[in-house]
């Protein structure tokens, strides 16, 4: 022993002596659990150092009506249910689009979309960035994978837009019946007219008619509800779209945008339109002769200052009026009707002075 000792060193000489398994042990320090595995076995090692029983909450957390299942030993895990997946159940489960049998559960789930006026449901595809083109000839380059077109070059907006999905509105060819498309549907519906240029003209006996004519390539559109465009942000079309009110005296006021939704009341009375003004609970549609010859929409509490017609002639008295302006001078300004010549007194004075308002004293 000596010899062999002395010959191998004292390593070989231990694990001749004492055996392999404490050799192991010993030398390499794999430690009590590693000898036990080691010499008893996995599952002997299981049933004595790892804790055993059936997995709980405690042990793992399930989602979405998962439960814990297996035992401690073996691993926990999650039994899932109503097709949720994942290690925790958290992944939902897939739905697929040809399962919806109406438009509007269709376009409700992300990535499905109706095909055409009766359906079915299918995948949706890559949506196409219409806004990035600025030309029309680039625009109808833009094509979705299968080679279809998915942008058009809107002459009215001068832009490019997403061409506007097949949806069953389609079939509805007039205002009218396309609004009540929800009372028989379990789709709403938005009507969007052609694009017409007016003009004026005479007719037989002289008097002045506004002609009009449908724009080259517009069309009547009824479209699903959800697939109009929002109002704001819109330019020429606005006045196409039903559901949106074109304010043109907003491009005189900073922070208002000049398409708002018709439903919007938020609006600057003085300069809308007939149309506009009634939209308005705050508006008024009067007639001001200091303001303009014809019927007008200003803010219910305005009232014009009280004008001055003291100093003109019979002849300017008819069409003329002096203004007063900030500073507290008068200008004269032209328009009708504001002044009235009296013959037996020979002066201009106000028509109706009693819809003014007064002058304050220090004027």
């Amino acid at each position: 022993q000596w010899y062999q000792r002395r010959v191998h060193g004292k390593q070989w000489y231990q694990r001749r002596v004492h055996g392999k398994q404490w050799y192991q042990r010993r030398v390499h320090g794999h430690g009590k659990q590693w000898y036990q595995r080691r010499v008893h076995g996995k599952q002997w090692y299981q049933r004595r150092v790892v804790p055993s029983g059936e997995c709980s909450t405690d042990d793992i957390v399930c989602e979405n009506g998962g439960a814990p299942s297996g035992t401690v030993a073996d691993g926990c895990e999650c039994a899932c249910v109503d097709g949720y997946s994942g290690t925790n159940c958290e992944v939902p489960p897939a739905r697929e689009c040809q399962d919806h049998s109406d438009a509007q559960t269709c376009g409700a789930d992300l990535g499905c979309e109706w095909a055409n006026a009766v359906g079915p449901c299918i995948q949706a595809e890559t949506s196409c960035e219409c806004e990035l083109a600025t030309r029309s000839r680039s625009c109808e380059q833009i094509m979705k994978p299968n080679g279809q077109n998915c942008c058009y070059w809107d002459t009215v907006e001068r832009g490019c837009l997403a061409i506007i999905p097949p949806h069953a509105c389609n079939q509805f060819e007039d205002e009218r019946s396309c609004g009540r498309a929800s009372r028989s549907n379990d789709f709403a519906c938005s009507w969007k007219r052609a694009d017409e240029n007016c003009r004026k003209e005479r007719d037989a006996e002289g008097n002045k008619i506004k002609v009009c004519e449908t724009a080259e390539g517009s069309v009547p559109l009824c479209v699903n509800l959800e697939d109009r465009p929002d109002c704001i942000g819109l330019g020429g079309s606005c006045k196409l779209w039903g559901h949106c009110q074109e304010h043109k005296q907003h491009r005189e006021v900073e922070g208002y945008e000049t398409c708002l939704p018709a439903d919007e009341g938020d609006f600057v009375c003085r300069g809308a339109s007939t149309t506009a003004c009634r939209l308005g609970s705050h508006c008024v549609s009067r007639v001001w002769r200091t303001e303009n010859a014809k019927r007008a929409c200003y803010e219910t509490d305005f009232v014009p200052e009280m004008p001055r017609c003291e100093g003109l002639n019979k002849k300017e008295c008819k069409k003329n009026y002096f203004r007063l302006q900030p500073d507290g001078s008068y200008v004269k300004t032209r328009a009708k009707k504001v002044c009235a010549y009296d013959k037996r007194t020979d002066t201009c004075n106000v028509a109706d002075a009693d819809q003014y308002a007064q002058p304050s004293p220090t004027r």
